[in-house]
């Protein structure tokens, strides 16, 4: 136990369920930002090793 264990309420599982939807929403959304902003053509100047950091980085 914990020193603060007394003081705060247990985690109700609709808090968890609700922070899991939140996340994989974002996670959707951020998986689609390459996409809808088009960087295939944007990033085609760059050299190719510069392209797959940089989509590594984001995906």
């Amino acid at each position: 136990m914990t020193p603060l264990s007394g003081l705060l309420p247990p985690l109700p599982h609709e808090l968890v369920l609700l922070g899991g939807v939140a996340h994989l929403l974002i996670l959707t959304a951020s998986a689609m930002v390459p996409f809808r902003l088009k960087w295939k053509e944007a990033l085609a100047p760059l050299p190719r090793l510069h392209r797959q950091m940089y989509m590594l980085h984001v995906g």
